[in-house]
Protein backbone atom coordinates (compact mmCIF):
# COMPACT_ATOMS: atom_id res chain seq x y z
CA UNK A 1 0.00 0.00 0.00
CA UNK A 2 1.43 3.58 -0.51
CA UNK A 3 2.61 5.32 2.48
CA UNK A 4 0.40 8.53 2.04
CA UNK A 5 -0.64 9.42 5.64
CA UNK A 6 2.87 11.04 6.48
CA UNK A 7 4.22 14.10 6.92
CA UNK A 8 4.08 16.56 4.36
CA UNK A 9 7.45 18.91 3.21
CA UNK A 10 5.60 21.77 4.92
CA UNK A 11 5.49 19.68 8.01
CA UNK A 12 8.91 18.78 7.73
CA UNK A 13 10.04 22.03 7.17
CA UNK A 14 8.55 23.49 10.57
CA UNK A 15 10.01 20.78 12.60
CA UNK A 16 13.09 21.58 11.58
CA UNK A 17 12.80 25.32 12.44
CA UNK A 18 10.54 24.52 15.32
CA UNK A 19 13.69 25.44 17.93
CA UNK A 20 14.46 28.56 16.75
CA UNK A 21 13.03 32.18 17.77
CA UNK A 22 9.43 32.65 16.56
CA UNK A 23 7.71 35.77 16.52
CA UNK A 24 4.87 35.78 18.54
CA UNK A 25 1.36 35.60 16.91
CA UNK A 26 -2.28 35.62 18.06
CA UNK A 27 -4.98 33.38 18.31
CA UNK A 28 -7.37 33.88 16.17
CA UNK A 29 -10.59 31.86 14.43
CA UNK A 30 -11.82 32.77 10.57
CA UNK A 31 -14.87 32.03 8.98
CA UNK A 32 -15.22 31.50 5.50
CA UNK A 33 -18.38 30.67 3.58
CA UNK A 34 -18.42 29.76 -0.17
CA UNK A 35 -21.77 28.50 -2.72
CA UNK A 36 -21.78 27.57 -6.14
CA UNK A 37 -24.85 26.95 -8.74
CA UNK A 38 -25.26 26.19 -12.18
CA UNK A 39 -26.48 24.43 -14.86
CA UNK A 40 -25.50 20.57 -16.19
CA UNK A 41 -25.82 18.42 -19.21
CA UNK A 42 -24.71 14.88 -19.31
CA UNK A 43 -24.84 13.03 -22.36
CA UNK A 44 -25.48 9.38 -20.28
CA UNK A 45 -25.24 10.16 -16.84
CA UNK A 46 -26.31 6.81 -15.91
CA UNK A 47 -23.25 5.42 -17.67
CA UNK A 48 -25.28 2.64 -19.69
CA UNK A 49 -23.39 0.82 -22.42
CA UNK A 50 -24.67 0.27 -25.66
CA UNK A 51 -26.36 -2.66 -25.19
CA UNK A 52 -28.33 -1.66 -22.11
CA UNK A 53 -29.73 1.56 -23.88
CA UNK A 54 -31.35 -0.52 -26.03
CA UNK A 55 -33.53 -2.95 -23.54
CA UNK A 56 -33.86 0.06 -21.46
CA UNK A 57 -35.43 1.88 -24.08
CA UNK A 58 -37.95 -0.69 -24.63
CA UNK A 59 -38.68 -1.49 -21.32
CA UNK A 60 -38.97 2.30 -20.40
CA UNK A 61 -39.14 5.02 -23.24
CA UNK A 62 -39.47 7.89 -20.61
CA UNK A 63 -35.55 7.20 -19.61
CA UNK A 64 -33.28 9.37 -21.74
CA UNK A 65 -29.79 9.19 -22.80
CA UNK A 66 -28.97 12.89 -22.21
CA UNK A 67 -30.24 14.86 -19.67
CA UNK A 68 -30.05 19.19 -17.95
CA UNK A 69 -30.04 19.58 -14.41
CA UNK A 70 -29.24 22.14 -11.84
CA UNK A 71 -26.49 21.95 -9.58
CA UNK A 72 -26.69 23.80 -5.68
CA UNK A 73 -23.42 23.64 -3.95
CA UNK A 74 -22.73 25.57 -0.30
CA UNK A 75 -19.80 25.09 2.13
CA UNK A 76 -18.27 26.71 4.94
CA UNK A 77 -14.83 26.65 6.71
CA UNK A 78 -14.70 27.03 10.02
CA UNK A 79 -10.88 27.36 11.15
CA UNK A 80 -9.13 28.08 15.03
CA UNK A 81 -5.46 28.55 14.86
CA UNK A 82 -3.20 29.61 17.59
CA UNK A 83 0.85 28.84 17.09
CA UNK A 84 1.10 25.50 18.03
CA UNK A 85 -2.55 24.22 16.98
CA UNK A 86 -5.19 24.14 14.45
CA UNK A 87 -9.01 23.67 14.39
CA UNK A 88 -11.04 23.12 11.10
CA UNK A 89 -14.40 21.75 10.80
CA UNK A 90 -15.80 22.19 6.82
CA UNK A 91 -19.44 20.96 6.79
CA UNK A 92 -20.64 20.75 2.54
CA UNK A 93 -23.76 20.25 0.92
CA UNK A 94 -24.17 19.30 -2.62
CA UNK A 95 -27.55 18.66 -4.53
CA UNK A 96 -28.21 18.05 -8.15
CA UNK A 97 -31.56 18.26 -9.47
CA UNK A 98 -33.36 16.82 -12.94
CA UNK A 99 -36.09 16.38 -14.35
CA UNK A 100 -39.06 14.71 -13.07
CA UNK A 101 -38.65 12.04 -15.28
CA UNK A 102 -34.50 11.54 -14.13
CA UNK A 103 -35.59 11.61 -10.11
CA UNK A 104 -33.43 8.88 -10.48
CA UNK A 105 -30.56 10.96 -10.92
CA UNK A 106 -31.54 13.49 -8.50
CA UNK A 107 -28.71 13.52 -5.70
CA UNK A 108 -27.92 15.28 -1.98
CA UNK A 109 -24.65 14.69 -1.39
CA UNK A 110 -23.17 15.36 2.54
CA UNK A 111 -19.66 16.05 3.67
CA UNK A 112 -18.32 17.07 6.65
CA UNK A 113 -14.76 16.94 7.05
CA UNK A 114 -12.39 17.58 10.65
CA UNK A 115 -8.86 18.29 11.25
CA UNK A 116 -6.94 18.78 14.50
CA UNK A 117 -3.29 19.85 14.49
CA UNK A 118 -0.64 20.17 17.24
CA UNK A 119 3.11 20.81 16.25
CA UNK A 120 5.96 21.01 19.29
CA UNK A 121 9.25 21.92 19.20
CA UNK A 122 10.58 18.03 18.98
CA UNK A 123 7.16 16.51 17.28
CA UNK A 124 3.65 17.33 16.15
CA UNK A 125 -0.20 15.02 15.99
CA UNK A 126 -2.85 15.35 13.86
CA UNK A 127 -6.23 13.72 13.52
CA UNK A 128 -8.09 13.23 10.39
CA UNK A 129 -11.88 12.70 10.04
CA UNK A 130 -14.68 12.69 7.52
CA UNK A 131 -18.18 11.87 6.71
CA UNK A 132 -19.87 11.75 3.58
CA UNK A 133 -23.50 10.49 2.41
CA UNK A 134 -23.53 11.04 -1.39
CA UNK A 135 -25.38 9.42 -3.56
CA UNK A 136 -23.59 6.24 -5.77
CA UNK A 137 -23.07 7.69 -8.95
CA UNK A 138 -20.96 10.59 -7.10
CA UNK A 139 -18.90 8.10 -5.33
CA UNK A 140 -18.17 5.48 -8.12
CA UNK A 141 -16.83 8.18 -10.52
CA UNK A 142 -13.80 9.92 -9.20
CA UNK A 143 -12.75 13.22 -10.05
CA UNK A 144 -9.52 13.96 -11.83
CA UNK A 145 -9.43 17.42 -10.33
CA UNK A 146 -8.48 17.31 -6.37
CA UNK A 147 -10.25 20.35 -3.90
CA UNK A 148 -6.30 20.62 -2.51
CA UNK A 149 -3.52 19.86 -5.28
CA UNK A 150 -1.02 18.83 -2.08
CA UNK A 151 -3.33 15.95 -1.45
CA UNK A 152 -1.51 12.57 -2.16
CA UNK A 153 -3.37 10.32 -4.43
CA UNK A 154 -6.55 9.07 -3.78
CA UNK A 155 -7.75 5.30 -3.14
CA UNK A 156 -10.69 4.91 -4.75
CA UNK A 157 -13.47 2.34 -3.67
CA UNK A 158 -15.44 2.79 -7.32
CA UNK A 159 -16.05 -0.23 -9.25
CA UNK A 160 -18.03 2.02 -11.78
CA UNK A 161 -21.44 0.82 -11.50
CA UNK A 162 -24.32 3.19 -11.66
CA UNK A 163 -27.17 3.50 -9.07
CA UNK A 164 -29.72 5.84 -7.44
CA UNK A 165 -28.63 4.11 -3.98
CA UNK A 166 -26.58 6.49 -1.63
CA UNK A 167 -23.52 5.25 0.11
CA UNK A 168 -22.62 6.30 3.85
CA UNK A 169 -18.63 6.73 4.77
CA UNK A 170 -16.92 7.81 7.85
CA UNK A 171 -12.90 7.38 8.55
CA UNK A 172 -10.54 8.62 11.11
CA UNK A 173 -7.07 8.95 10.34
CA UNK A 174 -4.49 9.43 13.35
CA UNK A 175 -0.77 10.39 12.95
CA UNK A 176 2.11 11.25 15.63
CA UNK A 177 5.56 12.13 14.87
CA UNK A 178 8.33 12.75 16.64
CA UNK A 179 12.06 14.15 15.67
CA UNK A 180 14.98 11.63 17.14
CA UNK A 181 17.63 14.09 16.26
CA UNK A 182 18.51 16.83 14.15
CA UNK A 183 18.85 14.92 11.15
CA UNK A 184 16.18 11.74 12.44
CA UNK A 185 12.03 11.65 12.85
CA UNK A 186 10.17 8.67 13.16
CA UNK A 187 6.24 8.67 13.34
CA UNK A 188 3.00 6.35 12.58
CA UNK A 189 -0.06 7.31 11.32
CA UNK A 190 -2.99 4.90 11.15
CA UNK A 191 -6.98 4.70 8.86
CA UNK A 192 -9.78 3.09 9.67
CA UNK A 193 -13.04 3.50 7.80
CA UNK A 194 -15.90 2.10 7.33
CA UNK A 195 -18.42 2.37 3.79
CA UNK A 196 -22.00 1.13 3.69
CA UNK A 197 -25.17 0.94 1.12
CA UNK A 198 -28.60 1.76 1.82
CA UNK A 199 -29.70 -1.02 -0.84
CA UNK A 200 -32.22 -3.98 0.67
CA UNK A 201 -32.77 -6.19 -2.48
CA UNK A 202 -30.07 -9.12 -2.43
CA UNK A 203 -27.92 -9.58 -5.07
CA UNK A 204 -24.65 -12.32 -6.08
CA UNK A 205 -21.22 -11.01 -5.77
CA UNK A 206 -20.48 -10.02 -9.31
CA UNK A 207 -23.82 -8.17 -10.13
CA UNK A 208 -24.74 -4.40 -9.66
CA UNK A 209 -24.89 -4.77 -6.33
CA UNK A 210 -22.71 -3.10 -3.29
CA UNK A 211 -21.08 -4.75 -0.62
CA UNK A 212 -20.74 -2.74 2.65
CA UNK A 213 -16.76 -3.31 3.86
CA UNK A 214 -14.16 -1.89 6.10
CA UNK A 215 -10.77 -0.75 5.83
CA UNK A 216 -7.92 0.06 7.70
CA UNK A 217 -4.07 0.14 7.52
CA UNK A 218 -1.39 1.58 10.12
CA UNK A 219 2.40 2.78 8.73
CA UNK A 220 5.36 3.19 11.07
CA UNK A 221 8.40 5.28 9.42
CA UNK A 222 11.58 6.44 10.20
CA UNK A 223 13.08 9.74 8.25
CA UNK A 224 16.63 10.29 7.80
CA UNK A 225 17.33 13.54 6.25
CA UNK A 226 20.76 13.53 3.80
CA UNK A 227 21.08 17.33 3.31
CA UNK A 228 18.18 20.75 3.04
CA UNK A 229 17.23 19.03 -0.12
CA UNK A 230 16.90 15.75 0.32
CA UNK A 231 15.61 12.76 2.61
CA UNK A 232 15.18 9.09 2.64
CA UNK A 233 12.49 7.45 4.38
CA UNK A 234 11.69 3.38 5.48
CA UNK A 235 8.54 2.07 6.25
CA UNK A 236 6.44 -0.89 7.69
CA UNK A 237 2.46 -1.18 7.07
CA UNK A 238 -0.10 -3.41 7.09
CA UNK A 239 -3.91 -2.99 6.31
CA UNK A 240 -7.08 -5.41 6.53
CA UNK A 241 -10.05 -5.31 4.29
CA UNK A 242 -13.03 -6.59 5.30
CA UNK A 243 -16.66 -7.09 3.18
CA UNK A 244 -18.50 -9.09 5.27
CA UNK A 245 -22.54 -7.55 5.05
CA UNK A 246 -25.27 -8.82 7.33
CA UNK A 247 -27.83 -11.10 5.40
CA UNK A 248 -25.30 -11.69 2.80
CA UNK A 249 -23.41 -14.74 2.39
CA UNK A 250 -20.40 -13.50 0.61
CA UNK A 251 -17.27 -12.60 3.05
CA UNK A 252 -13.67 -10.99 1.76
CA UNK A 253 -11.16 -10.95 4.34
CA UNK A 254 -7.92 -9.45 3.38
CA UNK A 255 -4.70 -8.92 5.48
CA UNK A 256 -1.93 -6.95 3.74
CA UNK A 257 1.94 -6.26 5.02
CA UNK A 258 4.68 -4.65 3.23
CA UNK A 259 7.85 -2.72 3.20
CA UNK A 260 8.54 0.58 1.58
CA UNK A 261 11.17 3.11 0.51
CA UNK A 262 10.81 6.67 0.02
CA UNK A 263 13.38 9.20 -1.14
CA UNK A 264 12.06 12.82 -1.66
CA UNK A 265 13.63 15.21 -3.65
CA UNK A 266 13.90 19.32 -3.45
CA UNK A 267 15.32 20.46 -6.64
CA UNK A 268 14.55 24.23 -6.15
CA UNK A 269 11.99 26.44 -4.62
CA UNK A 270 9.48 25.53 -7.03
CA UNK A 271 10.05 21.83 -8.05
CA UNK A 272 10.25 18.83 -5.75
CA UNK A 273 9.54 15.23 -6.54
CA UNK A 274 9.04 12.03 -3.87
CA UNK A 275 9.72 8.52 -5.21
CA UNK A 276 8.23 5.66 -3.17
CA UNK A 277 8.44 1.84 -4.01
CA UNK A 278 7.86 -1.50 -1.83
CA UNK A 279 6.36 -4.89 -1.65
CA UNK A 280 3.17 -6.19 -0.08
CA UNK A 281 2.11 -9.87 0.61
CA UNK A 282 -1.55 -9.99 0.54
CA UNK A 283 -3.49 -13.09 2.14
CA UNK A 284 -7.12 -13.19 0.99
CA UNK A 285 -9.97 -15.51 2.59
CA UNK A 286 -13.67 -15.72 0.56
CA UNK A 287 -16.37 -17.48 1.32
CA UNK A 288 -19.76 -17.79 0.66
CA UNK A 289 -18.89 -17.77 -2.97
CA UNK A 290 -22.67 -18.04 -5.38
CA UNK A 291 -21.84 -18.64 -9.14
CA UNK A 292 -19.87 -21.07 -10.59
CA UNK A 293 -17.71 -24.41 -10.02
CA UNK A 294 -15.47 -25.05 -6.85
CA UNK A 295 -12.04 -25.11 -8.40
CA UNK A 296 -10.86 -27.71 -5.77
CA UNK A 297 -14.02 -30.56 -5.98
CA UNK A 298 -16.07 -29.33 -9.05
CA UNK A 299 -19.28 -28.85 -7.06
CA UNK A 300 -22.15 -26.13 -7.80
CA UNK A 301 -21.83 -22.88 -6.08
CA UNK A 302 -25.45 -22.30 -4.95
CA UNK A 303 -26.56 -20.85 -1.65
CA UNK A 304 -27.46 -24.25 -0.19
CA UNK A 305 -23.64 -25.27 -0.20
CA UNK A 306 -21.58 -21.54 -0.52
CA UNK A 307 -17.65 -22.25 -1.78
CA UNK A 308 -14.64 -20.64 -0.25
CA UNK A 309 -11.00 -20.17 -1.06
CA UNK A 310 -7.96 -18.75 0.11
CA UNK A 311 -5.22 -17.12 -1.99
CA UNK A 312 -1.90 -15.21 -1.37
CA UNK A 313 -0.21 -12.84 -3.34
CA UNK A 314 2.72 -10.68 -3.12
CA UNK A 315 2.66 -7.06 -5.67
CA UNK A 316 4.78 -4.12 -6.10
CA UNK A 317 3.01 -0.39 -4.77
CA UNK A 318 4.82 2.45 -5.41
CA UNK A 319 4.46 5.93 -6.73
CA UNK A 320 6.33 8.98 -7.95
CA UNK A 321 4.97 12.50 -7.91
CA UNK A 322 6.33 15.82 -9.33
CA UNK A 323 5.18 18.80 -7.83
CA UNK A 324 5.77 22.56 -9.43
CA UNK A 325 4.48 25.66 -7.89
CA UNK A 326 5.12 28.89 -9.03
CA UNK A 327 3.23 32.19 -9.11
CA UNK A 328 1.54 31.40 -11.77
CA UNK A 329 0.74 27.95 -12.18
CA UNK A 330 0.11 24.75 -10.12
CA UNK A 331 1.04 21.28 -11.54
CA UNK A 332 1.01 17.90 -10.33
CA UNK A 333 1.82 14.46 -11.59
CA UNK A 334 1.80 11.30 -10.35
CA UNK A 335 2.19 7.20 -11.43
CA UNK A 336 0.92 5.05 -8.31
CA UNK A 337 0.67 1.56 -7.79
CA UNK A 338 -1.25 0.74 -4.49
CA UNK A 339 -4.26 -1.86 -2.98
CA UNK A 340 -7.58 -0.69 -2.17
CA UNK A 341 -10.69 -1.65 -1.65
CA UNK A 342 -13.97 -1.73 -3.69
CA UNK A 343 -18.22 -1.30 -3.62
CA UNK A 344 -18.05 -4.82 -5.05
CA UNK A 345 -17.02 -6.75 -2.09
CA UNK A 346 -13.64 -7.50 -3.47
CA UNK A 347 -9.82 -5.85 -2.56
CA UNK A 348 -7.66 -4.66 -6.22
CA UNK A 349 -4.38 -3.48 -7.44
CA UNK A 350 -4.98 -0.31 -8.48
CA UNK A 351 -2.68 1.48 -11.04
CA UNK A 352 -3.07 5.01 -11.58
CA UNK A 353 -1.76 8.25 -13.46
CA UNK A 354 -2.43 11.89 -12.85
CA UNK A 355 -1.93 14.67 -13.91
CA UNK A 356 -3.38 18.21 -12.73
CA UNK A 357 -2.43 21.73 -13.88
CA UNK A 358 -4.19 25.15 -12.46
CA UNK A 359 -2.85 28.32 -14.45
CA UNK A 360 -3.63 31.64 -14.11
CA UNK A 361 -3.67 33.24 -17.89
CA UNK A 362 -4.40 36.67 -17.45
CA UNK A 363 -5.34 39.14 -14.34
CA UNK A 364 -8.92 37.39 -14.10
CA UNK A 365 -8.57 34.23 -16.10
CA UNK A 366 -7.85 31.21 -14.67
CA UNK A 367 -7.59 27.65 -16.15
CA UNK A 368 -7.64 24.46 -14.99
CA UNK A 369 -6.63 20.53 -16.37
CA UNK A 370 -7.09 17.40 -14.81
CA UNK A 371 -6.80 13.84 -15.85
CA UNK A 372 -7.14 10.69 -14.44
CA UNK A 373 -6.59 7.20 -15.85
CA UNK A 374 -7.27 3.92 -13.33
CA UNK A 375 -6.31 0.36 -13.80
CA UNK A 376 -7.55 -1.82 -11.49
CA UNK A 377 -6.95 -5.69 -11.33
CA UNK A 378 -8.06 -8.12 -8.79
CA UNK A 379 -5.89 -9.01 -5.87
CA UNK A 380 -5.19 -12.70 -6.49
CA UNK A 381 -5.86 -15.36 -8.65
CA UNK A 382 -8.81 -16.32 -6.47
CA UNK A 383 -11.34 -16.82 -9.32
CA UNK A 384 -10.35 -18.66 -12.78
CA UNK A 385 -13.00 -17.56 -15.29
CA UNK A 386 -11.01 -19.35 -18.11
CA UNK A 387 -12.44 -22.47 -16.14
CA UNK A 388 -15.79 -21.18 -15.89
CA UNK A 389 -15.07 -21.68 -11.80
CA UNK A 390 -16.17 -19.29 -9.52
CA UNK A 391 -16.60 -16.59 -12.28
CA UNK A 392 -18.98 -14.16 -11.63
CA UNK A 393 -16.97 -12.56 -8.63
CA UNK A 394 -13.92 -11.35 -10.65
CA UNK A 395 -14.17 -7.84 -12.31
CA UNK A 396 -11.01 -5.53 -13.66
CA UNK A 397 -11.86 -2.20 -14.71
CA UNK A 398 -10.25 0.58 -16.62
CA UNK A 399 -11.31 3.94 -15.77
CA UNK A 400 -10.19 7.45 -18.01
CA UNK A 401 -11.53 10.90 -16.98
CA UNK A 402 -10.59 14.00 -18.45
CA UNK A 403 -11.54 17.27 -16.63
CA UNK A 404 -10.97 21.15 -18.22
CA UNK A 405 -12.59 24.37 -16.61
CA UNK A 406 -12.06 27.94 -17.60
CA UNK A 407 -12.86 30.78 -14.79
CA UNK A 408 -13.65 34.53 -15.35
CA UNK A 409 -13.07 36.63 -12.16
CA UNK A 410 -15.67 39.57 -12.08
CA UNK A 411 -15.06 40.80 -8.56
CA UNK A 412 -12.62 39.64 -5.43
CA UNK A 413 -15.18 37.44 -4.40
CA UNK A 414 -17.39 36.71 -7.40
CA UNK A 415 -16.44 34.84 -10.90
CA UNK A 416 -18.17 32.57 -13.71
CA UNK A 417 -16.68 29.30 -14.79
CA UNK A 418 -17.71 26.74 -17.57
CA UNK A 419 -16.56 22.99 -17.56
CA UNK A 420 -16.24 20.44 -19.72
CA UNK A 421 -15.76 16.39 -18.14
CA UNK A 422 -15.01 13.24 -20.34
CA UNK A 423 -15.49 10.22 -18.28
CA UNK A 424 -15.12 6.58 -20.32
CA UNK A 425 -15.20 2.80 -17.87
CA UNK A 426 -14.46 -0.47 -19.22
CA UNK A 427 -15.05 -3.39 -17.04
CA UNK A 428 -14.14 -6.62 -17.99
CA UNK A 429 -16.63 -9.79 -16.32
CA UNK A 430 -16.53 -13.88 -16.93
CA UNK A 431 -19.59 -11.99 -19.35
CA UNK A 432 -17.88 -10.09 -21.11
CA UNK A 433 -16.46 -6.56 -21.72
CA UNK A 434 -18.83 -3.83 -20.93
CA UNK A 435 -17.53 -0.23 -21.66
CA UNK A 436 -19.82 3.34 -20.65
CA UNK A 437 -18.73 6.86 -21.62
CA UNK A 438 -20.43 10.21 -20.79
CA UNK A 439 -19.53 14.01 -21.76
CA UNK A 440 -20.70 16.84 -19.07
CA UNK A 441 -20.90 20.03 -19.82
CA UNK A 442 -21.25 22.47 -16.47
CA UNK A 443 -21.74 26.92 -16.52
CA UNK A 444 -22.33 28.68 -13.27
CA UNK A 445 -21.18 31.13 -11.15
CA UNK A 446 -19.28 30.58 -7.91
CA UNK A 447 -18.92 33.18 -4.67
CA UNK A 448 -16.32 32.63 -2.16
CA UNK A 449 -16.83 35.18 0.75
CA UNK A 450 -13.53 37.41 2.06
CA UNK A 451 -12.70 34.84 5.59
CA UNK A 452 -14.52 36.79 8.37
CA UNK A 453 -12.08 36.80 11.13
CA UNK A 454 -11.51 37.52 14.67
Amino acid sequence: MIHAGLPSRRLLTALLLASLPATPALAFWELTPQLEAGVTYESNPRYFSDQEKAILEEINPGITDSVMGIVLDARVQGLYRTPSNTLSLSPRIRQTNYLESNKDLNDDDWYVDFLAAHEGALGSAQLDASYQETGVRTSEFESATPDNPDDPPPVSSGSGRFSDDTQQTWSIRPSLNYQLSALNLTGVSGQFSETAYDEDRETLIGSRGYLDFSYSSVDVYLRHILNARNYFELALNGGNFLADEEGRLFRNSTDSFGISATYNWIYSDTLTATLTAGLTRSSVDVSGIIGGFDPLTGALCQPAAPCSTSNEERNFVGSLELRKRTELTTLNFSLASQIAPRSDGTEVVQDQARLFVDRVLTRRLNGRLGVLYSMETAVGQIFQPETATIGLARQDRDFLTVESRLSWQLTSTLSVFGAYTYATNETDVTTGNVDETNNRLYFGVLYRGVGLRR
